[in-house]
């Protein structure tokens, strides 16, 4: 089954209504930026990373916003150790989702999908003071 037929699919229990689950993207994953794939391997958090996505693509964008894992900023953050890609429109709504300790990933979300373009295990996307 398709992401996109898989997505539509699922029924809400109560109204009956398509649930839009959430999509990921790699589309535009910066490799410049960000830690890679083979560093989260190397440091054992790749696994918990995957089996993570797989817990939110049986969720909604709203679901995942309403249980903290997304949040949507809106403009690429000013206090960041990253910089956004010339190749992605600056238009994009940035946000994160939240993995686990201080483990992110961090993108931009149209629809319902999400663009992973950066893995971030040391939360360095959205610095809080």
């Amino acid at each position: 089954m398709s992401k996109t037929s898989r997505k539509h699919s699922f029924r809400s229990q109560f109204s009956g209504e398509p649930r839009r689950l959430i999509i990921f993207s790699f589309e535009n994953f910066d490799r410049a930026q960000s830690q890679t794939f083979e560093q989260w391997q190397q440091e054992g958090i790749l696994a918990d990373f995957m089996s993570k996505l797989h817990e939110f693509s049986n969720l909604t964008r709203q679901e995942l916003i309403q249980n903290g894992s997304l949040v949507i900023y809106g403009d690429f953050p000013n206090n960041s150790d990253f910089y956004p890609p010339r190749h992605i429109n600056p238009s994009v709504k940035w946000g994160r989702l939240r993995l686990s300790g201080r483990r992110r990933v961090a993108g931009y979300i149209e629809n319902e999908t999400f663009y992973i373009v950066f893995l971030d295990k040391d939360h360095k996307f959205y610095i809080q003071n």
